[in-house]
């Protein structure tokens, strides 16, 4: 899946195995109480990645292509791991796993 081009012009993607996660969690947060909590992890992570990924980064590093840097952003709940080809204005969303210690890795026993 791919949204639009933010305002900065990045277009993101989603692949199938990181859409089926959070869909997962959606429904955890709505067991858990974490609803609105987890819709405003979701309205940001679209917003900033596709306005400026690398200011919402945490850490990033040089994957070695030209102009790939991969950056990983912690949050409460979920930690998102991406890519961006600034040369392109695109970002792969390259994984999402449940931030340790957080109430979605504790479901799920992590």
């Amino acid at each position: 899946m791919s949204t639009g081009n933010g305002p900065s012009g990045y277009a993101v993607s989603y692949p199938p195995t990181v859409l089926d996660q959070l869909q997962r969690w959606a429904a955890l947060a709505a067991a858990s109480g974490l609803t609105g909590e987890y819709a405003a992890f979701l309205l940001e992570l679209r917003d900033r990645l596709a306005s400026n990924p690398a200011v919402w980064a945490d850490s990033g590093w040089s994957t070695g292509e030209p102009a790939v840097t991969v950056y990983c952003r912690y949050t409460r709940l979920v930690t998102v791991f991406y890519a961006v080809a600034e040369d392109l204005r695109t970002v792969l969303v390259q994984r999402v796993i449940a931030t340790p210690g957080s109430p979605f890795a504790e479901a799920t026993g992590g």
